[in-house]
């Protein structure tokens, strides 16, 4: 048997039981129904061409091989409409008399066919025939490229129109195969020779080859189409079908040029025809490399120099916000992604799925791995991200720890995502939990530095305004003061005022730390060093600090005024100062009226003291009763009671020898206390 024969044979055999199989699988469904018809028409040429050899060339013959070509470039206009969705804005599916009006130029051929108008005259040539269209070969030449463009057109949109990557894969595979014998086929012919006019050659065994190939090519797609991305396989098809074309025209038009004009030999002719399809070939294939790749929405890039230059950038930013925001400009910019959204951990639960699959970050994978396992709960959610054009989900976690997932919709050209940006996020996706937690141990080594520049500052505003303790006189009364201040500003500070018409001792104590602290305690000073009235002091401060009531700044106070006799004393917050005498101690329980600068009415209250003998006036904040509670099991009055002082200096001695232990091993908060006695 000659090869034509067999392959003529072997591509009809095969077509036949592609369309069966389709068919059988859902006969009522209009795509099957079309793609069937499309098989059929290839076995319908392949017959022809079978004929042609065993009955020779003849114009009977021809019109049976030609007849299958012609339906097929109409069937295959509409079928690029409907596969693998119906394209609603396709013209030639817009309406049944849409389809009858692009139909009458196919059935305008047959008519030019069958009454002996559609070629003048054929010959017999080696492995094939040449034909002659006549009168009407612009017309038929015409017609045939203009359904071509018309089914790219169409193909372009439904490859825009794409749901899911495997309406994608399908989609590719299925009109990879069939332009092999569409394009490469007679349509590239008359395409090549369409300004030229003249003989036009069909070579014989060429189409069952293609055919062949085509074959194979949907079979796979049938068996595997989910599994595998065919951007490779479709560009190179499809370059090389159309390079082809390119250079058949080139070809013509050189040997037209040399013969015709040039009036070369034949030989020489084909010389400088070889000549210049090597020159051109590589350039054409170049630039029909990157036409198909920008028609098919492909971007190329080095993924590990991408990744590298996007990592350089996410590790630079200077929180986990900003990083965030970094990412899904730098996956917007490389996918043109339509949405791309980070969710929280529990910020939208219905949104997160649990027991994620591995390495699965297609929403169509994750569904199709939910189902399987018959986790129906994560299956519905995953199902309602589809329905709400998310495409691809990346869980962000390591570990033990989740930071949350990223949400990614369809492309803004609809084109499905490729499995080198897949891989590329994934990549990007998994560094962000190792960069999240180093952005998250840098920003509290710089909090930490902040915190102790901070401390140092405060330190410095409270030494400048802060009563250094010791012992002081004020009128016949002795006062000594004891004050240890921790790490970080807790709030103590004496402030002690010797001026002639505004003399006092105040004990501050500030409900914050560090700079808030400082500020009140500021605040607190400069109003009790400009105010003469000792009532008015409190009134002032209290007034002033409500101005700060989102930052809650207020503080506790005892302030001590003198005359020769007697001590006034006020006490807003801290605890109600003592009266030591005789082994006893009496709490001045009068003096109970709430901080300054809290959101409660001001209460003022004083109580003149009078100190006789050995009688101490005692006042403190509340870290030495915290202290004594916390570390000597008993109460600060119950210690003071079973001493005997002999004065102010011997009870600071005595309570600050009580004490030296657990200051010195860093108690937490600040010891500050005046001892206030007669002058001897």
């Amino acid at each position: 048997m000659n090869l034509h024969v067999f392959l003529g044979y072997a591509a009809a055999v095969i077509q036949t039981i592609l369309a069966m199989v389709v068919i059988a699988k859902r006969p009522k469904r209009i795509e099957n129904r079309l793609f069937c018809l499309l098989l059929l028409l290839f076995v319908a040429w392949n017959i022809g061409e079978i004929v042609i050899f065993y009955e020779g060339v003849t114009s009977n013959n021809i019109k049976i091989l030609l007849t299958p070509a012609i339906l097929l470039s109409y069937v295959f206009c509409i079928f690029t409409a409907v596969f693998p969705e119906p394209q609603p804005d396709a013209h030639i599916i817009k309406s049944p008399k849409n389809s009858f009006l692009f139909a009458l130029p196919a059935l305008y051929l047959l008519i030019l066919l069958f009454t002996d108008n559609f070629f003048a005259s054929y010959e017999t040539i080696a492995d094939g025939f040449t034909i002659v269209f006549g009168k009407n070969e612009f017309v038929i030449k015409g017609i045939i490229i203009g359904y071509l463009l018309l089914s790219l057109l169409t193909l372009s949109k439904s490859n825009k129109n794409t749901q899911t990557p495997t309406q994608a894969l399908r989609l590719k595979y299925t009109f990879a195969a069939m332009l092999l014998p569409i394009a490469a086929g007679s349509i590239t012919i008359a395409l090549s020779k369409f300004f030229l006019g003249g003989q036009t050659i069909y070579g014989l065994g060429l189409f069952p080859v293609l055919g062949i190939i085509m074959s194979f090519i949907l079979t796979y797609t049938m068996l595997r189409y989910n599994l595998m991305e065919i951007d490779l396989i479709f560009s190179i098809g499809l370059v090389y079908t159309l390079t082809t074309a390119a250079l058949a025209g080139c070809m013509e038009l050189v040997q037209e040029l040399m013969q015709n004009v040039l009036d070369s030999s034949d030989g020489w002719a084909k010389v400088v025809t070889i000549l210049v399809i090597a020159a051109i070939f590589s350039p054409i294939k170049d630039a029909l490399t990157k036409l198909v790749d920008k028609f098919f929405g492909r971007k190329d890039f080095d993924a590990a120099q991408v990744m590298q230059k996007a990592l350089k950038k996410l590790r630079n930013q200077s929180d986990s916000d900003k990083m965030l925001k970094c990412f899904i400009n730098e996956i917007n910019y490389i996918t043109g992604a339509s949405s791309i959204e980070f969710i929280k951990p529990n910020q939208d639960p219905k949104r997160e799925l649990d027991n994620f699959p591995e390495n699965q970050y297609d929403i169509d994978a994750i569904i199709f791995n939910y189902n399987t396992l018959d986790d129906k709960t994560n299956e519905q959610k995953a199902i309602f991200l589809k329905e709400n054009d998310i495409k691809l989900y990346y869980p962000i976690a390591a570990a033990n720890n989740y930071y949350g997932n990223i949400l990614i919709g369809a492309k803004k050209t609809k084109v499905p995502y490729t499995k080198a940006e897949i891989n590329l996020i994934s990549g990007l996706a998994n560094e962000l939990p190792h960069i999240i937690e180093n952005i998250k141990m840098i920003s509290q080594i710089l909090e930490q530095e902040k915190s102790a520049q901070e401390i140092t500052i405060a330190e410095n505003l409270l030494k400048t305004i802060a009563h250094v303790p010791g012992t002081n006189f004020i009128e016949n009364h002795s006062i000594v003061s004891y004050v240890n201040l921790t790490h970080g500003i807790k709030g103590d500070m004496i402030d002690l005022n010797s001026d002639e018409n505004n003399k006092y001792i105040a004990i501050f104590d500030a409900f914050h730390s560090g700079i808030k602290a400082v500020l009140t305690l500021n605040i607190a000073y400069s109003v009790f060093r400009t105010t003469q009235d000792n009532d008015k002091k409190f009134i002032k401060s209290h007034e002033l600090l409500k101005t700060f009531s989102e930052q809650d700044l207020c503080f506790a106070a005892t302030l001590l005024s003198f005359d020769k006799d007697s001590i006034i004393v006020r006490n807003f917050g801290n605890p109600v100062p003592l009266i030591i005498a005789n082994n006893s101690v009496q709490p001045l329980k009068e003096l109970t009226s709430s901080p300054i600068g809290i959101k409660k009415e001001l209460v003022q209250n004083k109580i003149a003291v009078t100190l006789n003998g050995n009688n101490l006036l005692f006042c403190s904040t509340n870290g030495l009763y915290k202290i004594f509670e916390q570390f000597k099991g008993v109460s600060l009055e119950n210690f003071l009671e079973k001493q005997n002082f002999e004065n102010a200096q011997d009870c600071k001695k005595t309570i600050s020898q009580a004490i030296a232990t657990h200051v010195s091993e860093g108690f937490s908060d600040d010891i500050t206390f005046i001892v206030v006695g007669l002058k001897q």
